[in-house]
């Protein structure tokens, strides 16, 4: 989605001291909170509604809009969990890095045919759980990452990489629900 980032015609006359908007670092674990646990009045429904947009515009980069994202629900006695899964363009270890695990960074700025472009919907999955899984799919290896909130920190850690026959594409799970139907 292309965001309107047009400045308007301002004119400056006399001394004037400018000072530009940033992030403190200070600031940052405050705003990861912001942005994983306070963003959201329904944390299930927007976790569903992100992670599929998400998926969906894989699938548009990829040209794989004729293959349905799946969302897979488990409801046993030992686990309940939620699986999104798209079979897009995938992750390459690279571009996880440099997207997935910045806040505001967006592949999607370009073009109008994305639903996202904020780079914060990722980040929705915490609003449910302190771990999210995800499995990258990309050109023949899968790449196994646990993306764990901690206080007010998020890291994400690559656990391992193996060779795959799996399409390209992103798998996100959350584990350990207690009830899964506000997810309905």
């Amino acid at each position: 989605m292309i965001i309107d980032t047009s400045q308007g015609d301002i004119e400056v006359v006399g001394d004037i001291k400018e000072f530009k908007t940033s992030i403190d670092p200070k600031n940052l674990e405050f705003i990861t909170t912001l942005l994983s646990s306070n963003l959201y009045s329904d944390p299930e429904q927007s976790f569903i509604r992100e992670i599929v947009s998400n998926a969906w515009d894989s699938h548009v980069e990829a040209g794989t809009t004729d293959v349905p994202v799946i969302v897979r629900f488990k409801n046993t006695y030992s686990e309940k969990s939620v699986t999104i899964r798209d079979y897009g363009v995938g992750l390459s270890p690279e571009r996880f890095q440099e997207v997935y695990c910045n806040i505001g960074s967006s592949t999607k700025r370009e073009s109008n045919d994305f639903i996202g472009g904020f780079g914060i919907g990722k980040y929705s999955s915490l609003a449910c759980s302190n771990t999210v899984y995800i499995t990258s799919y990309y050109e023949g290896k899968a790449y196994y990452y646990v993306m764990v909130k901690s206080g007010n920190s998020i890291t994400t850690n690559l656990l391992d990489e193996r060779p795959t026959d799996e399409r390209n594409g992103v798998e996100v799970t959350i584990k350990n629900i207690s009830d899964l139907t506000p997810f309905n």
